[in-house]
């Protein structure tokens, strides 16, 4: 008796889920614009990467790009954080790992690389490609 009651429990909750294609096609799931690669190795990077993008996706939620994060260990001053966007490095961070809040360079940092972001996306798009720079078409 218990198995065609549980037959019946599982077929009724089939048939009340969506399936996995409605979901996509109702638009209740949001499109990620912004994806940030970590290559990161410390938690003082980790950290810095955290604030900034979660400063990122607080303010600037419409812009498409594809950032990277690498960072590359230093000989003195501990390590640089490199932002790469579209295979071309845009800034070195220097990353010290007694810093007890990065928050407020991670933010300044967001800013300064979204508006190089928006700068360089304006250029594409307005016909400023840099392979066509020099043919003065």
């Amino acid at each position: 008796m218990s198995r065609p009651l549980l037959f019946g429990f599982v077929l009724a909750l089939a048939t009340t889920q969506p399936a996995q294609a409605e979901v996509f096609d109702s638009g209740t799931i949001n499109e990620v614009k912004t994806v940030f690669i970590d290559r990161s190795m410390s938690p003082a990077g980790h950290k810095f990467v955290k604030f900034f993008t979660t400063y990122w996706y607080v303010n600037f939620p419409q812009t498409k790009a594809v950032i990277s994060f690498t960072e590359v260990p230093g000989s003195r001053q501990g390590a640089r954080l490199l932002i790469e966007y579209d295979n071309e490095i845009l800034t070195q961070v220097p990353i010290n790992s007694r810093d007890p809040n990065p928050a407020p360079r991670a933010e300044s940092m967001a800013s300064a690389i979204q508006r190089q972001v928006v700068q360089k996306l304006l250029g594409q798009a307005l016909g400023q490609h840099p392979d066509l720079a020099k043919d003065e078409l």
